[in-house]
């Protein structure tokens, strides 16, 4: 038993229940804890990035970079193209 276990059952003989019922409601109490505790790990270990995450985070924000360049600059070919064609056009 834990040391809270041993505390709740110590308290729980000291109003008169009897140490058998102390102890399994101690350790009842011990596996509601533990289950609600391992069920609020489990909700928030979802929501936890590991390293390899964030790593793979920080790769697809370079290739999304890389992505939005090249999209830029094919854009300001085309412009400036489209631009001199113009100018062709009307000269």
């Amino acid at each position: 038993m834990t040391t809270l276990n041993f505390t709740f059952s110590d308290a729980l003989q000291e109003i008169g229940i009897s140490k058998e019922k102390a102890q399994a409601m101690a350790e009842l109490l011990g596996k509601e804890i533990n289950q609600n505790i391992d069920s609020r790990y489990t909700i928030h270990s979802r929501m936890l990035a590991t390293q390899g995450d964030i790593e793979k985070l920080r790769a697809d924000m370079a290739n999304a970079k890389v992505e939005i360049i090249k999209w830029n600059l094919g854009a300001i070919f085309a412009a400036v193209t489209l631009a001199v064609a113009i100018i062709k056009i009307f000269n």
